[in-house]
């Protein structure tokens, strides 16, 4: 195994952890050798345990890990707790000629959105006037919808990549990764994608496809979700997941 105490990059110092040996978040910068499947498991183990998302980046070529996650950003919208992340800004074709972006989307925001949402709705009497049958498929479409916002990508995630795969694809193989509560979503771009117009369509999109959960368990509105926005995204977009790590 390589030994190392830094890595540079792009001018800045990426420090080898001396303590913690797993990927984690932090606000500086640090880097690990390791395989691909073993920094998606330790990604996979974080979603489960962190209220803070980070930001990685993959080399392929060396198996190394990139933490570049600077500050964590926490807000309210639509009633749901969302997490964002500032990163440092780092030239991503010089980590290697095959790169993969990756972040978290914590269970902890899942997990918040509903508390929220469930406690504002039974004060409505919309909600009250449900029997307990009709109250709990209610709850479940909740439940399924948040699901589906704490997977996969936000429209912010999707401004993020296109600017990335605009500014970085010419010179490095790239792609984006999601490690969520439900597996790792992975999003390419197609060759001839029209990235100028994948913004504005995805959200539309992602407001259809989010509206139309039904009552089932949650993993199964998030492919259902993920498969519905291949469909209408066809030729923009692809989103596929791995839920092999869950």
């Amino acid at each position: 195994m390589e030994n190392f105490l830094f890595k540079e990059l792009d001018g800045m110092l990426f420090r080898k952890p001396l303590i913690k040996k797993k990927l984690h978040t932090s606000n500086f910068p640090y880097v690990f050798k390791k395989d691909r499947e073993q920094g998606e498991k330790e990604l996979s183990d974080l979603v489960e345990t962190s209220n803070k998302e980070c930001v990685w980046l993959y080399s392929a070529d060396d198996s190394l890990w990139y933490s570049i996650g600077f500050e964590t950003i926490k807000k309210e919208k639509e009633g749901t707790i969302r997490l964002g992340v500032v990163t440092y800004d780092v030239d991503m074709s010089k980590i290697g000629k095959n790169v993969s972006h990756y972040h978290i989307h914590p269970k902890y925001a899942e997990n918040e959105s509903y508390k929220m949402t469930m406690k504002d709705a039974r004060k409505e009497d919309k909600y009250k006037k449900k029997n307990p049958i009709e109250q709990k498929a209610f709850e479940k479409i909740i439940q399924n919808s948040i699901a589906i916002i704490a997977s996969i990508p936000s429209k912010e995630d999707i401004d993020a990549y296109v600017y990335f795969f605009s500014k970085y694809s010419k010179k490095c193989e790239l792609d984006f990764k999601i490690a969520s509560p439900y597996g790792v979503l992975t999003v390419e771009f197609p060759n001839k994608a029209d990235l100028d117009s994948v913004c504005e369509v995805y959200e539309k999109r992602f407001e259809k496809v989010r509206g139309s959960v039904m009552n089932y368990h949650e993993r199964d509105a998030v492919f259902d979700a993920v498969h519905k926005i291949n469909q209408l995204m066809k030729d923009l977009l692809k989103i596929s997941i791995d839920d092999s790590l869950v």
